[in-house]
Formats: C-alpha cells, structure tokens, sequence
C-alpha cells in the first residue's frame, strides 16, 4: 500500500504545473525508486540513493541530512560507509543543510541565472573550504514538513548548478521526500512515537469542537499537575549505619572489664566528665583475701616490738 501511495504521489508530480519544465530521463527515476526502496532499513537504502544520486547528477558528493528535533544532522554520504562526525566538513554541510530548511526552498552557490534571491553564506563557506565549483542544497517535504535535506556538491571541471537542473532537484525532492520521511519515522524509537501521537491527538482535540474532549484533556492536565505538586512524605525501609565524622579513642590505664557505662555514643561530654567504671569484684575479692593476713602480720609486729626485737 506505501508503494502505491508513493506510486500514486509520483504521477500526480507529473501533472503539477512546477514540473512541466523538467524532463529527466525515465530510467534515472526508475534508478532513484530501486534506491531507495529496494532496502528495508534506511541506512542502505540512504548510502545507495546519495551514490545514485551523485552518478546522475555529475557529482563529487551528495549528502543525506535528516532531522533531529530542531537540528538537522548528517545521516549519509555518497561512497562513504561509515560518515566521521568529527571532522570540520560535517559541520560545514549541516549549516548548509540549515540554511536551506530554514528558507523552504533549494539554495544553490553561486546562484543560477534568473534564479529567485536567497541567502547562499553558509553554501559558499563550504563551497572554498570544500573547494568545489558549486554547492546546491534542497529540503525533503513530508506531509508540509522538513523530513530531510539533500546537500549536491559539484567537483573544479565541471558548469555551475543550472536553473534547469534545480527544477530537477525539486522535482527529485517531491518524489523522494515522502519515502525517506516514513522510512525514518519507522526506525524512530517507541518513545518518539507514542509522545508525537499523543501530541498530534492533542492538537486535533483542540482544533475540534467538542468541549467533551477538551474538559477530559483540561481534567488530566490538572490531575497531572496536582500531583506533580503535591508534596508527601516518604518511608524507605533499609538498612543503615551512622558513623561520626570525627572518631575519638579513650584508653583505661589499667586493664580489666567495663563494670558501668556513664554515656552512650553520640553523647555531648566535657573535659574531666565519668564516662565509665572498670569492674572491681575480683579486686574486693582479692582485698577480703588478704585482709586476715594483714592481721596477722600486724599482730607478730606489735609482738616483736613488745620483746624489743627490732629485726
């Protein structure tokens, strides 16, 4: 059904007043549709359709440019497998690329004869950093949008881009835009899907007249709101220790085992505070032990000195 869709855009092409002018060949046409739809994935079918492109047109490079949100980034160059978006060349042919989108409208440099004026500064930074003797760029429309940009850079040797040849370019751009914008929304992600469906919803909700739809979108718009408001208070479960920044040690200057403790962790202290008791029991113990003998011993002193026996 997408082929015959895009079959039944081509013809109508053919008819457009625009497209009286241009008389390309019907095998180059047929040359561009088995390009571009003779692969399932876009990045085959971007390398093949940007080489094809640059045989027909007598190119040294065409460039593939799809868009990304507001920027428009490099997705393919004709006989390149692997684009290097490091490289300084890159940038120069996205500012040309945004140029071109930017007007609606194909940018050449130097502009052809009798061709309408447009602003051509970033196409003729790339045409001498690029050194080439011509640079041409023109947007892809699908459904009235932007979908991509065509960058045609023609090589020294070689006449200036024609007012004739950009016909043919526009005409290239009606036939493929379409293609290239669905194969490139299909390998979108999941996310980029359901965000520009609902956004597209949206905006025909609001477009309409039914006030039924837009109370129950204005509904889930406070609902949202309200509860990104709302603050509350939240209970996590989990295991934790607490450890003080500064840690100091107390050390007892006798051995023994802790009898009382006078403060706990986390306790504020000053200096010359109890903060703990050794344990004395063995050492009464010990005191009632010896206590008898200490008796004794003061019994056979008060004896000795008694009988006068100093030793």
């Amino acid at each position: 059904m997408q082929v015959l869709q895009w079959g039944g855009q081509w013809l109508g092409l053919l008819r457009r007043e625009a497209l009286e002018g241009v008389r390309a060949p019907l095998s180059g046409v047929l040359d561009l549709l088995v390009a571009t739809l003779d692969h399932d994935d876009l990045a085959p079918s971007a390398l093949t359709l940007t080489t094809e492109l640059a045989r027909q047109f007598n190119c040294d490079r065409v460039s593939l440019g799809l868009v990304h949100g507001r920027q428009i980034r490099v997705y393919a160059m004709s006989h390149t497998a692997v684009v290097d978006r490091r490289a300084n060349l890159i940038r120069d042919i996205e500012a040309a690329m945004h140029e071109a989108a930017d007007q609606d409208a194909s940018v050449a440099f130097p502009p052809p004869k009798d061709a309408p004026p447009l602003i051509a500064f970033a196409h003729e930074i790339l045409r001498d950093r690029a050194e080439r003797v011509a640079v041409s760029s023109v947007p892809l429309f699908n459904g009235g949008k932007v979908a991509g940009v065509l960058t045609f850079e023609r090589p020294g040797g070689q006449h200036p881009f024609t007012l004739q040849q950009m016909k043919e370019f526009d005409a290239v751009s009606a036939l493929l835009g379409p293609i290239v914008g669905l194969k490139h929304e299909r390998e979108r992600s999941l996310l980029w899907k359901v965000s520009t469906a609902l956004s597209r919803r949206t905006s025909q909700t609001l477009k309409k007249s039914r006030w039924k739809s837009k109370l129950i979108l204005l509904l889930i718009v406070a609902f949202l709101a309200g509860a990104y408001a709302f603050e509350t208070d939240y209970r996590i479960a989990a295991p934790a220790t607490l450890e003080g920044q500064v840690q100091r040690v107390i050390t007892a200057p006798h051995e023994g085992f802790i009898g009382k403790s006078l403060a706990r962790a986390g306790d504020r202290v000053e200096a010359g505070d109890l903060l703990a008791t050794l344990d004395d029991r063995e050492l009464r113990l010990e005191a009632l032990t010896l206590k008898p003998e200490r008796e004794q011993l003061l019994k056979e002193k008060r004896a000795a000195l008694t009988a006068h026996n100093r030793g």
